[in-house]
């Protein structure tokens, strides 16, 4: 399925069915033992520029 092909080094975590959080902050400790992880959040410049 194209919809999860992944190229390069960034993942998109994909919601499918209601998986419970233990089992995902689990699977993120697992991973993060062999490879470094990282939160990206998109934004705009203009949403820094302001105060909080």
């Amino acid at each position: 399925m194209s919809d999860f092909y992944q190229t390069g080094v960034i993942t998109t975590l994909h919601r499918i069915g209601r998986p419970s959080l233990e089992r995902i902050e689990g699977e993120l400790l697992h991973f993060s033992r062999t490879r470094p992880i990282a939160l990206v959040l998109p934004a705009l410049y203009s949403e820094f520029e302001g105060p909080a």
